[in-house]
Order: structure tokens, then C-alpha cells, then sequence
């Protein structure tokens, strides 16, 4: 079976995000969105399920509520206002499948599996992808060498907004700024380069193999 990308989800999302900002009108893109990938869905053997689609939208407290109405061939997606993160799933999901690929115990640890299988965590799969988004667009980011002239250990790391919305600070600009600023110095150094940083970037998450991001940045201090 064939996927476009091993990170669809976060992809189309930020593919959703720009094309809304540029071009306006969040629905009209949801749903010529969901018509383009419906075909590829039939042509890979696949079926969205509707009855356990959802449509989840995050805003401010003071932001219009303006219900979405994503549709099909006369099938909608539901609207909630809460669901369970993803994510967890996904990533006891990747360590059952590890564990009946090698023949382990359920209560034998992955980890060590996940670097000899040189497969990336859930967790590790999203700091790339979120690394890789924030090099391929250093347009929208600055250093800090731009607001000051001082020889810091920090001066080519990326500015960070001073903002108090929890709903930014956990967005993909402002959570990968952290991020990228965690990182050391090496990789962080040939970001100007993005095939190599890629490979640099790859290569310290296989060798981590991070299972959440409260353990990716204790790594970092320590």
C-alpha cells in the first residue's frame, strides 16, 4: 500500500493552514481537500469512515463560532468539541507491531528495537517533521543576531515570540522554535543546508529514539 508521505496528518494540516491564510475560507478548502483525496482513498483500496470522522476546531475564546460543514456525496463529518489525542494511539499502535514483528513480550521495551529497526517513535517523527518545515521556511523566522548585536552562545538561534496563548505556544511555529533552539549546535549549524540537516536531524533522532517531547528536551539540558 502506498502513502505519501509516513506523516500525512501533520502534512495535510499545515498544507490546510496555508491554504486557508492565502486563499481564505477554511470550509470551501476542507472540502475540495476531502474531494481530491477521497479518489485516492478508492484507488488505494481504502475507505474514509464517516460514522468515526471528526472535525475539530481550535480557537480563541473570543473567536466567532462558525460551525464547519465538511461534507461528500451527502456524508458529513461530524463536529465535536473535544477527542482523544491521536498520537498515544498511534504510538502504542507502532510498539504492538514491533513487538509481534520480533516475537517479544508485551512487557519487553522497545526502544532499543526502534534503533536497530531504524524506525522513528511517533514523537521522533513529529520533531522531524516539525524541523524540516521550520528550515524549509526560515523566511518567516529570525535569529536572534537580528534584534542584537552581542556575541551570545544563543545569537543564531531563532527569536521567540513572547506570547501567552497557550493556543500559539502549542502551534507549529512557536512549539517548533523550541524545538530547533534545543537542539546542538552542530545540527543546528548546517540548518542553512537542508539536505544535510535532514540527514544530521535523522540521524540523532534514530540514535535517541525519543518517545515524547518531555524526554526529547530533559536530553537536550542534560
Amino acid at each position: 500500500m502506498f502513502f505519501p508521505s509516513r506523516f500525512l496528518l501533520f502534512w495535510i494540516m499545515l498544507a490546510l493552514y496555508y491554504l486557508t491564510v492565502i486563499k481564505g475560507g477554511l470550509q470551501t478548502v476542507l472540502n475540495k481537500t476531502l474531494s481530491v483525496i477521497m479518489p485516492w482513498f478508492k484507488a488505494n483500496f481504502l475507505l474514509l469512515n464517516f460514522n468515526k470522522s471528526y472535525s475539530l476546531e481550535f480557537r480563541t475564546k473570543n473567536c466567532i463560532d462558525n460551525t464547519l460543514d465538511i461534507s461528500d456525496c451527502n456524508k458529513s463529518v461530524a463536529n465535536i468539541t473535544y477527542t482523544k489525542f491521536l498520537g498515544l494511539v498511534i504510538f502504542k499502535m507502532q510498539k504492538r507491531v514491533i513487538r509481534i514483528l520480533i516475537e517479544i513480550g508485551y512487557r519487553d521495551s522497545c526502544r532499543g528495537l526502534f534503533k536497530n529497526l531504524k524506525i522513528l517513535p511517533f514523537a521522533s517523527q513529529y520533531i522531524l517533521s516539525l524541523l524540516l518545515f521550520i528550515v524549509c521556511n526560515k523566511g518567516y523566522f529570525a535569529p536572534n543576531s537580528v534584534y542584537h548585536n552581542f556575541n551570545t552562545r544563543q545569537k543564531n538561534d531563532l527569536r521567540l515570540p513572547h506570547v501567552s496563548l497557550t493556543i500559539y505556544q502549542i502551534g507549529v511555529f512557536y512549539s517548533g522554535i523550541k524545538v530547533f533552539n534545543a537542539f546542538p549546535s552542530p545540527i543546528k549549524d548546517i540548518s542553512s543546508n537542508p539536505k544535510k540537516f535532514k540527514v544530521a536531524l535523522k540521524h540523532h533522532l534514530l540514535t535517541h529514539s525519543f518517545y515524547n517531547l518531555d524526554e526529547f528536551f530533559s536530553e537536550q539540558i542534560a
